[in-house]
């Protein structure tokens, strides 16, 4: 998601993320430069979404951008091929992807 996908061998996997990152800036979801030790509220959002596109009650999807909603989707297939499977807790931010303030 930060561009750290370049030395995968699968180029589609790379495209697909790289796709992600350009709708998420467009839409003003902030993505941290590669070696950022801490995650903005975009990118959990992104996370979010992607981690309810591997289950398969998916719930959670960017509101208002059909486009983002069937990128995050890829990206959590190609998560998947790898055998990588986000966590249930990256599904705790808020429906609108913000993350709950927890008050």
């Amino acid at each position: 998601m930060r561009g750290e996908w370049s030395s995968h061998p699968d180029p589609r996997a790379v495209r697909c993320f790289a796709i992600l990152h350009r709708l998420a800036e467009r839409r003003g979801l902030g993505i941290q430069p590669p070696g950022t030790s801490y995650v903005s509220e975009g990118e959990l959002a992104l996370l979010s979404w992607i981690a309810s596109s591997q289950r398969t009650s998916a719930t959670r999807q960017p509101a208002n951008d059909w486009r983002l909603a069937v990128v995050t989707a890829r990206c959590g297939q190609w998560l998947n091929r790898m055998r990588l499977r986000l966590s249930p807790l990256t599904l705790h931010s808020g429906p609108d992807g913000t993350v709950a303030s927890g008050r």
